[in-house]
C-alpha cells in the first residue's frame, strides 16, 4: 500500500550499560531453558535512541538477537506492568519529532548463557557478542519511507564471574572487615565490621561451604539511565557468613548506596548497612551501621555489646541543586541547572539477645525526581523547560539472624537470610524548550519554537525480586 504521508522510525544509537556485559560462569546458572527467563535478573541493561518522522503513527515493537560465533540467539525484554520476560517490548514515541531514549532491561535463557559460556576464552584479549535491535512498524495502514534504518548491530564486550569467597584484598578494598583474619576484641569498638558498597556493575550471588564455614551472599550493582543525561547506580550486598571456630562466630551484612550521575557528572547521593558478628566464645557481638547523605555521615556507630535491641531511623526530604550545564538548541545556547527532590531513609532494627543475632527492616528506601531550571543568555529568544520525571523509587527490605546457641553443645549454627529489593528507575519526561525569532533576507516570520528532549520514557524498570533467600542450619 502507497503511504499516503511521510513515515519513518530510525534507530539512531545502541548502548550495553557501561559498555560491556557480564554473566556468570558454568556451574552456577540452569544452561537448558529455550524461551523466555523465569528469573528476573538483568542480565543487559542499556538504552537505545530512536527518532519518528510523521504525526499519525508513533508505537512499535522492539526485538533483539544476541549472535554469538556466529549462531543467533532470540533475546527477551522485561515487560512494564507484567512482571515478566518477552520475546520483545513495545515502544511509544512522543510527538517530538527528535531522537528518544528507551531504556531496556534483557535476560538470557539458559541455551544462551550455555553457549556464552561455552565460547568464552579466559586466555583471548577480549571476548565479544554481537547485539542486534530491530524496530518493527504495527502499522497496517501505512508503511515506512525507509526500513533501511530500522536494525541496529553493535559489538559488545563480555566476560565470566564466578563466586569464590573475595580474598583479604577485595575486602580492604571495599572497606569491610573479615572476620575469619580479624578476631572480636571485646575492649575496643574500632574491630567491629565496617560496610562500604560495592562499585562493580554486576550481579554475584552465591552459597559457599567449607568444613568449618558456610557463607551466603549476594552483590549487585547496576547503571540505569544515561549517564550523559541522567542516571543511577545502585548498589547492593548482603550475606551471612558462619565459622564455627572457637564456639561460633556469625556475620550478618545487608545495605546499598545510590550514585546519581547528570551531564556526565557524578556524586555519592546516598548510602546505608548494618553489620554486626556474633561471637559463640564470650556471648558478645560487635555491631555497627552507617548512614551518609551527599557525602556527610548522618549516623555513623559501632559497638561491641553483650546484649542489644537498637532501632535506627533517618528520614530525608528536600530540594539540592547538584548539577549545571549549557544545551544548544536551534542557534541558542540554553544554561540548565539540575537536581534533586524527594526522600531517602533507612529504618532497621538490630537486635542481640541469648546468642542470637538478627538485623531487619528497611535498609534502604529512596523516592528521588529530578529538578531543573533553564536560563536563555540572548535577549531575542526566549524558554523553558519542562520535568515530570522520576530517578528511581526504591525499597531495599532485608532480614537476616544468626543462632549460635547451639554451637559449643551440638556443633550446630541455625541462619536465615531473606532480602528483597523493589525498583521503578528512570521514568517520565524531561525536556527543554526556547523560541526565538527567524529571518529570512530583511522580513520577519513568525517565531519559531524548538525543543530537546532528554528523556521521555515508561518505567522499564519496574520489578520486585528476591536476591537472597536462606535458612538452614550449619553442622560442623
Amino acid at each position: 500500500m502507497i503511504a499516503l504521508f511521510y513515515h519513518d522510525f530510525a534507530l539512531d544509537t545502541l548502548t550495553v550499560g557501561d559498555g560491556f556485559a557480564m554473566f556468570p560462569d558454568s556451574g552456577r546458572r540452569e544452561t537448558e531453558s529455550q524461551n523466555a527467563p523465569e528469573h528476573k535478573r538483568a542480565d543487559i541493561i542499556g538504552h537505545f535512541d530512536a527518532s519518528k518522522f510523521g504525526h499519525l503513527i508513533n508505537e512499535a515493537l522492539v526485538t533483539a538477537t544476541v549472535t554469538v560465533a556466529g549462531i543467533e540467539f532470540d533475546a527477551h525484554f522485561w515487560q512494564e506492568g507484567e512482571n515478566r520476560y518477552h520475546d520483545d517490548m513495545k515502544i511509544k514515541f512522543a510527538d517530538h519529532e527528535q531522537s528518544h531514549y528507551f531504556p531496556y532491561d534483557i535476560a538470557v535463557n539458559g541455551v544462551l548463557l550455555d553457549k556464552l559460556q561455552q565460547t568464552y576464552d579466559k586466555d583471548a584479549d577480549e571476548n565479544t557478542f554481537e547485539l542486534t535491535f530491530t524496530i518493527e512498524d504495527l502499522s497496517s495502514a501505512h508503511q515506512e519511507a525507509n526500513l533501511d534504518n530500522n536494525r541496529m548491530t553493535i559489538t559488545v564486550p563480555y566476560s565470566l564471574y564466578d563466586h569464590d569467597q573475595p580474598d583479604d584484598s577485595w575486602l580492604e578494598e571495599h572497606n569491610i572487615t573479615n572476620p575469619l583474619t580479624s578476631s572480636v576484641d571485646t575492649s575496643s569498638k574500632s574491630s567491629s565490621p565496617s560496610y562500604a558498597p560495592v562499585k562493580e556493575p554486576q550481579g554475584l550471588s552465591g552459597l559457599v561451604s567449607t568444613s568449618d564455614t558456610l557463607w551466603a551472599f549476594e552483590i549487585f550493582s547496576n547503571t540505569y539511565g544515561d549517564k550523559s543525561k541522567v542516571a543511577i547506580v545502585p548498589s547492593f550486598v548482603s550475606w551471612v557468613l558462619l565459622q564455627s571456630k572457637n564456639g561460633g562466630l556469625a556475620w550478618a551484612t545487608a545495605g546499598g548506596s545510590f550514585d546519581l550521575y547528570m551531564f556526565d557528572h557524578s556524586l555519592d547521593l546516598f548510602s546505608a548497612g548494618a553489620s554486626g558478628i556474633a561471637n559463640g566464645a564470650d556471648g558478645t557481638a560487635s555491631y555497627s551501621m552507617n548512614v551518609s547523605l551527599l557525602g556527610n555521615s548522618l549516623i555513623k556507630e559501632s559497638e561491641t555489646v553483650s546484649a542489644l535491641d537498637e532501632s535506627y531511623g533517618y528520614d530525608w526530604e528536600e530540594e539540592q541543586k547538584l548539577f549545571s550545564t549549557t544545551f544548544t538548541i536551534a542557534i541558542v545556547p540554553v544554561s540548565v541547572s539540575a537536581g534533586i527532590k524527594g526522600s531517602v531513609g533507612v529504618n532497621t532494627d538490630l537486635k542481640y539477645e541469648g546468642l542470637q543475632f538478627s538485623i531487619g527492616g528497611d535498609v534502604l528506601t529512596a523516592s528521588l525526581d529530578a529538578y531543573a531550571t533553564a536560563g536563555i543568555d540572548l535577549l531575542v529568544a526566549s524558554g523553558g523547560i519542562g520535568v515530570d520525571f522520576l530517578i528511581i523509587s526504591d525499597t531495599l527490605s532485608a532480614t537476616a539472624y544468626v543462632d549460635i546457641s547451639k554451637a559449643l553443645s551440638d556443633s550446630e549454627i541455625g541462619y536465615g537470610i531473606d532480602v528483597s529489593n523493589h525498583m521503578k528507575a528512570i521514568e517520565g519526561e524531561f525536556y527543554l524548550w526556547v523560541k526565538y525569532p527567524g529571518y529570512k533576507f530583511c522580513c520577519s516570520f513568525p517565531t519559531k519554537t524548538a525543543t530537546k528532549t532528554l528523556y521521555n520514557t515508561g518505567a522499564l524498570y519496574d520489578k520486585t525480586w528476591q536476591m537472597i533467600n536462606y535458612s538452614d542450619s550449619f553442622k560442623f
